[in-house]
């Protein structure tokens, strides 16, 4: 298909190209779960980009289930190399505004980074709806004991260790800064979210550079969640409970020897 897009465009001096969905430029044997095949349909399409002097726009479709529940990388069907190839990455998710509103998550390699904004369909064109809150995606209802809870604000990670330590807690104590995993899935249990949310939104205060997590080399490698601040003052103290640990257990060897 190739060729004959090359040809057609060339005596047209295209300068955009839209290919939607890009699946349909795959090959018959080809299977788009499979990063082979779709870093070989990549490579096609940046054929035409290089060739041609032209962008190349494809359409992809998201996955099975609650796009909502991933990260925006991970919401594209099939194979992630889809998500990661391309300079400009933007992904419309459904919005808790209704039917026609989505949220606009972009990713780009070259150009400064865009704020996440919602739009709304009103045809012929998608117009801002600045009044909406991004973080509103469109949710599948989990039930719980109490009701149906929804996804959590994407800050709610830093938000929460930011008001550490606890009222009356000890501030001078390093480890009252500091969540375990237990602590941080019990806020989430008590804030009304569901547990299943804790890997994403840590993920994404890590990856923002909001939170830090270190994990003991002892202790069964417990994990523990705070601000940078809080982490830089509960290594020592930890690494000194470790080597505590370690220091009674040699005894306990000897003694038992």
């Amino acid at each position: 298909m190739v060729p004959e897009i090359l040809k057609e465009c060339r005596t047209r001096n295209i300068g955009l190209i839209v290919l939607d969905p890009a699946y349909k430029m795959e090959e018959d044997d080809s299977n788009e779960k499979e990063a082979g095949s779709v870093r070989k349909l990549l490579r096609h399409i940046d054929r035409l980009s290089t060739e041609l002097d032209a962008a190349v726009l494809t359409g992809a479709h998201f996955a099975k289930g609650n796009a909502a529940h991933k990260e925006a990388l991970d919401r594209i069907s099939g194979s992630g190399v889809f998500a990661r190839d391309p300079d400009v990455f933007a992904v419309l998710t459904p919005h808790q505004g209704g039917d026609d509103c989505f949220t606009v998550h972009t990713i780009l390699r070259n150009l400064p980074p865009i704020e996440q904004f919602v739009v709304r369909w009103k045809f012929p064109v998608m117009v801002r709806e600045d009044n909406l809150n991004p973080d509103d995606l469109k949710q599948i209802a989990k039930p719980s004991g109490k009701g149906f809870r929804r996804r959590p604000p994407s800050d709610f990670v830093f938000n929460t260790l930011k008001e550490l330590p606890r009222l009356g807690a000890d501030v001078t104590n390093p480890r009252n800064l500091v969540f375990s995993g237990a602590e941080l899935r019990e806020a989430f249990e008590k804030a009304g979210h569901h547990k299943d949310w804790v890997k994403d939104l840590t993920d994404l205060a890590v990856r923002d550079g909001q939170i830090r997590i270190i994990q003991s080399p002892t202790r069964g490698g417990e994990k523990f969640y705070g601000l940078p601040s809080a982490i830089d003052a509960w290594k020592p103290e930890l690494f000194r409970l470790v080597e505590a640990d370690r220091a009674v257990n040699r005894k306990t060897r000897r003694q038992e020897g």
